[in-house]
C-alpha cells in the first residue's frame, strides 16, 4: 500500500516481465486516466481498475496470454466530529474530539504536519482531522473540519470583608462587599428574600435587625462553570441607653446594687464605665472606687447613646479595734506631765469620733491622757 501524491503516475510495464513493448494497453474499466502505458493515479476515485496489454500477432503467431494489471485504489472516509467545539480557559489538541480510527489532527485542510497532542489550541482557529483504516492502512484523503472556541471562566471575586454592619436607615451598595476583582456581568441574589434588593442596592429601611446573606452570581458559557461569592450584611437599629432615675447615695456598708435599677428603658448589651474604666453593673459601695460618675453606653452602626448619674458613698462610722492590752503603768515610772495617745491602742478607726472619760479621771484632753 502506498499513498497517492499529487501528479503521481504508474507505468504499467513495471508490472510485466519480458513483455514486447510494441503492444497496446487497454483501459478496461475504463479509468480515463490511461495514456500509453502511463496511468495517472491522483485523478482516480477509490475503486478497482483493470488494464490489459494486447500484442498484435506476428504472422500466424499470436500470444494467447493477454496480461491484465489490476490497480486497486483504496480511500478511507473522513472521521466524524462536531463542527464547533468549545473549551474552558485552555485546551490542547488532545482535548479535541473526533470519531474514527487512529485520529490525526492538522492545521491545514490538505497536507501539513500532524499536530502533537500537547499543542495548545487557539481560540477561533480551525483544525482538521483524518482517520486511518486499520486494514488498508490508508489515511483518509478528506478531513473533517472543527472550529475551536476557548471560553474564559467567570470570576465572582472574593469578599472584601467577612461581614458588613450597617444601620437600618441607609442603602448599601452590595458591590462594596467584594474585593473588586469580580466580573461586572454578574447578578446579585437576595438569598434571604428581604425583597429590598434592586440591582446592587440593598435598602435597609424597614428591614428588621439581623444578618442577611447575598450572593453575587456570574453565569458561565459552557463548558465553563458558574462562579459565585456570598457576603453577609448585619443590620442594626438605633439603641437606647435609657433614662437616669437620678443620683444615688450609699453608705459604705450597704449591700451590692444593680446599676440597671437606676435607669429606665435601657437596651441590654451596652457597657458601664467609671472614670473611663470599664466596670460591672454590680456596684459594691465598700469598694474604693465608690463615689463618682457612672455611665452606661450603647454603641453600634447607628451611633452612640449614653446615660450618666453620680453616686456618693459615705464611709460608715468605725471606732476601730484594740490592738493591745489595757495600758498599765507604775506610779514611780510616770514622768512629770507624761501623756499617752489613745489612738495608739486602736486599729482601723475613724479619727472623727470622740473619746469619753468613762472613769472621770479628769485627765482626758481629746485623745490624750495626762499623767501628773
Amino acid at each position: 500500500m502506498v499513498e497517492i501524491t499529487t501528479g503521481q503516475t504508474l507505468n504499467l510495464f513495471d508490472f510485466l516481465d519480458g513483455a514486447d513493448q510494441a503492444g497496446v494497453w487497454n483501459d478496461d474499466t475504463p479509468s480515463g486516466q490511461l495514456s500509453g502505458s502511463i496511468v495517472t493515479l491522483d485523478g482516480l476515485p477509490a475503486g478497482i481498475y483493470n488494464f490489459t496489454y494486447d500484442v498484435d500477432a506476428i504472422g500466424t503467431c499470436d500470444d494467447p496470454n493477454m496480461p491484465t494489471v489490476i490497480i486497486t485504489i483504496n480511500d478511507t472516509p473522513a472521521p466524524t466530529a462536531a463542527a464547533a467545539q468549545s473549551f474552558c480557559d485552555a485546551a490542547t489538541v488532545a482535548n479535541l474530539s473526533a470519531s474514527g480510527n487512529s485520529i490525526q489532527w492538522y492545521e491545514e485542510v490538505t497536507g501539513g504536519t500532524v499536530l502533537a497532542g500537547t499543542t495548545t489550541l487557539v481560540d477561533g482557529e480551525t483544525y482538521y482531522a483524518t482517520q486511518t483504516d486499520a486494514t488498508t492502512g490508508c489515511e483518509s484523503a478528506a478531513r473533517v473540519e472543527v472550529t475551536v472556541t476557548i471560553n474564559q471562566s467567570p470570576d465572582a471575586g472574593a469578599p472584601a470583608v467577612t461581614s458588613i454592619t450597617v444601620c437600618n436607615n441607609t442603602t448599601v451598595d452590595l458591590n462594596t462587599g467584594l474585593d473588586g476583582s469580580q466580573d461586572l456581568t454578574g447578578t446579585w441574589m437576595d438569598d434571604d428574600g428581604t425583597g429590598a434588593v434592586t440591582g446592587s442596592a440593598f435598602d435597609t429601611n424597614a428591614i428588621a435587625p439581623g444578618t442577611y446573606s447575598f450572593t453575587y452570581l456570574v453565569t458561565a458559557v459552557a463548558p465553563c462553570l458558574d462562579d459565585s461569592t456570598t457576603i453577609t450584611i448585619t443590620v442594626e437599629e438605633p439603641q437606647n441607653a435609657g433614662t437616669s432615675n437620678g443620683d444615688l447615695s450609699f453608705c459604705s456598708t450597704d449591700a451590692t446594687y444593680n446599676l440597671f435599677d437606676n435607669i429606665t428603658g435601657a437596651d441590654m448589651g451596652g457597657a458601664w464605665t467609671f472614670n473611663s474604666n470599664t466596670v460591672s453593673n454590680s456596684f459594691d459601695p465598700s469598694q474604693e472606687n465608690g463615689s463618682g460618675t457612672y455611665t452606661y453606653t450603647m454603641a453600634n452602626a447607628c451611633g452612640t447613646n449614653s446615660v450618666s448619674f453620680n453616686i456618693n458613698v459615705t464611709p460608715a462610722a468605725n471606732a476601730g479595734t484594740l490592738n493591745a492590752e489595757d495600758a498599765t503603768f507604775c506610779v514611780a515610772e510616770i514622768a512629770t506631765n507624761q501623756t499617752i495617745d489613745l489612738f495608739d491602742y486602736l486599729d482601723g478607726e475613724s479619727q472623727t469620733g470622740i473619746w469619753n472619760d468613762d472613769s472621770m479621771s479628769g485627765q482626758l484632753s481629746r485623745k490624750y491622757i495626762n499623767h501628773r
